[in-house]
């Protein structure tokens, strides 16, 4: 088993990026889209849980179409960079940012999904948190909790009172299990205002557990530098193994090396025994961040006696499969049998997706169809998913369409079944095909609250390079105050730059900033600096710059070159620019070096040719 460890060494592997759409209940803030211009054996148990409930796990993850897929949704939560720069800690009445409404859908979603959650290529225990319990609600749990997730935004808390307040009681196990849904369905905001109310109102029942999972909330919420001053406010007896745990996979998260090792050593330290889920949550963050540490990381966790579990073999798996180390991937597929451990059906779709990119199409075709047997023997609905983009990776378009019968079947569809098949036929480019599920989706009846569907027809039209319809798709998008999401913004700039109107990618990335959304993606703002570089335009090139560095994106090598290109192409001398980086606490490098001597040779060449314009 161990020769895993050996063959670590050789993962100097490209990282690759995942983009996921998430669900309804991810979205921060409800604001109106203008119309656009015409554009996370030892005698602790390896998991955070609060009798019952865990923290967070994700669900429902509709794969951006057309995107090559990678390691889970990065280890990046939803606030990993935002507001890392505030001085103030965390109020109790704080409320953290606006989540959208939620429709019949997504609540279906949340109350039905089988308990294993979805999964998507290369997602790991660390992306989903922690593992599951089994929390079960009776009739009066999931009423509130429905009541939860109609209810406005702001009036989670006084929802929860009005039920208190109707003579209803709301014992602890009711409570996990409405936090342990809303986790699931990624409505952490709505999750946070719960566990608020709880410590407001029944402060006794308030655990190390709760602190811990209020802990990763805030974390995800507002950011690493708000969850540790949260931290310093809990008691010294309420710091135990399960709070520590929730930093360590906080500060992994947010791909900070340094504190989550300097967590995991205290950890040991402090008299807490090492899990199998603690070196998980390294072993994601070094793949991120120093993928020679895995290496090292395995002997140390052999040195503890612990072994791998299915979770440490999927993410090895990934990284041999991404790389197209066939032989690699399969020799550990080897061990995981000689381990008599299942295999799942995560396993089985990345086994599947790393053959169909190193061409061997009968071996992903077995595993595909493997899949489907153990999905329909247990009753899996969300493993048809999976098989709507496998077949269609195979160009098996027969078996989409079968599989989506077998979907169509169900007394009750979700709008993420529909996103599925929309990004499967624009994989088999039958573009009217997929226009028509879109349709179909608009027609079941399902109150949208998500854009994912949108994003998913969106990103087929760019996909296949129907610009046009890209942009007056775009219209229908605002019109339908559909919410932007990051990835949706993403394709809508990369639609505009495709159409060479540079100004009104530029104009709706300003709109999308001021709306106070999600922060559009870093790739995002890039893509129009770079076309403003090409042309040399220095001050609307300043102007992204600006708007970058304000949504939080400061500190980066690239966008500084990107900047710097724009004064090289209107040969131009950047006053002060080195300067400017010392404050971003940057160093050049190589490349930067050289442009900088190019820019400064400018500002020589322009005092010579004005000392020649003087008269003699």
């Amino acid at each position: 088993m161990w020769a895993l460890r050996r063959s670590a060494n050789q993962f100097k592997i490209r990282s690759e990026h995942v983009y996921a759409l998430r669900s309804a209940a991810n979205l921060l803030g409800s604001s109106k889209c203008n119309e656009v211009p015409s554009g996370e054996e030892s005698n602790h148990e390896c998991s955070v849980q609060a009798h019952g409930y865990s923290i967070g796990r994700s669900i429902s993850f509709a794969v951006y179409p057309g995107i090559p897929r990678g390691f889970a949704s990065q280890v990046t939560g939803s606030a990993d960079k935002k507001e890392e720069n505030k001085d103030e800690g965390l109020s109790e009445l704080d409320l953290p940012p606006e989540e959208a409404s939620v429709s019949d859908s997504d609540i279906n979603e949340v109350l039905d999904l089988g308990s294993e959650g979805e999964v998507s290529e290369g997602e790991s225990q660390v992306e989903s948190d922690f593992p599951e319990a089994e929390v079960e609600g009776d009739g009066a749990s999931k009423r509130l909790l429905a009541d939860i997730i109609h209810c406005s935004y702001k009036d989670v808390q006084a929802t929860v009172d009005k039920w208190v307040g109707d003579g209803n009681d709301l014992n602890r196990k009711e409570v996990n299990y409405i936090i342990h849904q809303l986790q699931r369905g990624r409505m952490y905001g709505r999750a946070l205002q719960v566990l608020n109310w709880l410590f407001a109102k029944k402060s006794s029942m308030f655990n190390e557990s709760d602190h811990a999972i209020r802990l990763n909330l805030i974390s995800r919420l507002y950011g690493i530098t708000r969850a540790e001053k949260y931290f310093q406010t809990i008691p010294s007896e309420m710091r135990g193994y399960k709070v520590h745990q929730t930093r360590l996979v906080n500060f992994s998260r947010a791909k900070r090396v340094k504190q989550a090792e300097e967590v995991f050593n205290k950890m040991k330290i402090a008299g807490f025994t090492h899990c199998t889920f603690d070196y998980n949550a390294l072993l994601q963050l070094y793949w991120q961040t120093n993928k020679r540490k895995i290496s090292e990381l395995l002997k140390k966790m052999e040195g503890e006696n612990l072994k791998p579990d299915i979770f440490t073999y999927n993410h090895l798996i990934y990284t041999k499969g991404v790389v197209g180390d066939i032989v690699g991937m399969e020799q550990i597929l080897e061990t995981i049998k000689a381990e008599d451990i299942q295999i799942d059906n995560q396993t089985r779709a990345t086994l599947a997706r790393s053959y169909i990119r190193a061409g061997y199409l009968e071996k992903a075709e077995a595993l595909i169809k493997e899949l489907e047997d153990n999905a329909t023997a247990k009753g899996e609905s969300y493993g048809l998913k999976i098989l709507l983009d496998l077949y269609a990776d195979i160009g098996k378009a027969s078996d989409v369409e079968r599989v989506w019968n077998a979907i169509n079947s169900f007394p009750k569809i979700s709008h993420s079944y529909y996103v599925a098949a929309i990004s499967a036929w624009g994989k088999l480019d039958e573009i009217e095909k997929a226009e028509s599920m879109f349709e179909k989706m608009l027609n079941s009846g399902i109150k949208l609250a998500s854009p994912n569907a949108y994003s998913a027809l969106l990103g087929v039209y760019v996909k296949h390079k129907l610009f046009l319809k890209a942009k007056e798709f775009v219209k229908q998008i605002s019109d339908n105050q559909i919410m932007i999401q990051p990835s949706t913004c993403d394709t809508i700039i990369k639609t505009y730059l495709e159409l060479g109107d540079v100004e009104k990618a530029d104009a709706f990335l300003l709109k999308i900033c001021k709306l106070k959304q999600k922060r559009p993606y870093y790739r995002t703002f890039i893509a129009i600096l770079e076309k403003y570089a090409e042309k040399g335009d220095i001050a609307n090139a300043e102007k992204i710059f600006d708007n970058l560095t304000s949504n939080g994106y400061r500190g980066r090598l690239q966008s500084h070159e990107c900047l710097l290109q724009a004064y090289l192409k209107a040969h131009t001398p950047a006053h002060g620019f080195k300067e400017r980086m010392v404050a971003a606490k940057l160093r050049p490098n190589e490349k930067i070096s050289a442009m900088l001597k190019q820019v400064n040779a400018f500002k020589k060449e322009r005092l010579q040719s004005n000392s020649s314009d003087l008269p003699d």
